[in-house]
C-alpha cells in the first residue's frame, strides 16, 4: 500500500543566498563570508541545525517547511523559489519507446 504523496522539495541554496543578502554582520557575531549555506540558514532563520542538515541530506526543503520559513522571513515562497507550486510531472516516454518487460 502506497503512503501519502511525497511533498515537492525546494533547494536550500536560494534560501541561503537570501539569508546572506539579509544578514547584518553588525548585529551578529557570525561572519557570513566563511559560513556554509547550512550555517547561514541556521543563523538567520533560527531553524534547528538538525532540521537544516536533514533538509540538505534529503535533497531540499519540503514544501510545507519551505512555506513556513518564507513566511517567517516576511516573504511568499515564490520570492525565494520562482518555481514554487509548479507540479512537474515525470516525463513519460511514448508507448512505442517504452521498454518491454
Amino acid at each position: 500500500m502506497a503512503g501519502p504523496p511525497r511533498q515537492p522539495r525546494y533547494p536550500l541554496e536560494p534560501l541561503a543566498a537570501l539569508c546572506r543578502a539579509r544578514h547584518h554582520p553588525a548585529n551578529e557575531t557570525h561572519n557570513t563570508d566563511t559560513m556554509t549555506s547550512i550555517g547561514i540558514v541556521i543563523a538567520v532563520t533560527g531553524t534547528d541545525a538538525a532540521v537544516v542538515h536533514r533538509w540538505n541530506r534529503r535533497g531540499g526543503i519540503p514544501e510545507v517547511s519551505a512555506d513556513r520559513v518564507a513566511v517567517a522571513l516576511g516573504l511568499h515562497p515564490i520570492n525565494i523559489w520562482p518555481n514554487w507550486g509548479q507540479r512537474v510531472e515525470p516525463e513519460v516516454a511514448p508507448r512505442h519507446l517504452r521498454a518491454v518487460s
